[in-house]
This record gives C-alpha cells, sequence and structure tokens, in this order.
C-alpha cells in the first residue's frame, strides 16, 4: 500500500501465492495531483494459518514535476 502525506492510499498491490523468493514491480499513484509530497509504502507478509509473519515500513519522497 501507498500513502499519500494525508494518510490516504493511493496505490495498492496483492501479490497471491507466488513462489518466487524476489519479485520487481511498479507501483502508479493514482491521481497526478496528489504525485508530491512524502509518501509511505507499507508491505507485509501474510499467510492464512499463521497470519501477517512480516512487516516493512518505507517514507520516501517525490521530485517536483520539472525537477530531474
Amino acid at each position: 500500500i501507498i500513502k499519500d502525506p494525508q494518510e490516504e492510499e493511493v496505490a495498492s498491490i496483492y501479490i497471491v501465492e507466488s513462489i518466487d523468493d524476489r519479485m520487481v514491480f511498479t507501483m502508479h499513484i493514482r491521481s497526478p495531483e496528489i504525485n508530491r509530497g512524502s509518501f509511505t509504502l507499507q508491505a507485509s507478509l501474510q499467510y492464512p494459518e499463521a497470519g501477517t509473519v512480516a512487516q516493512e515500513r518505507v517514507v520516501f519522497n517525490t521530485l517536483p514535476d520539472g525537477a530531474i
């Protein structure tokens, strides 16, 4: 899940029953009006029989338009 500076969910992904131990994926922020600022990425690993076994949280900032 990615949340914007106001803690609103702006992107999400669910990966079900993957057999790969490494993955790469791209998440897109849903609206161009909210693509600036400090965002939070939260990921969790869950199993039906064990529940949540791992969680990570990372805060990142996006660059304003034309900053690159």
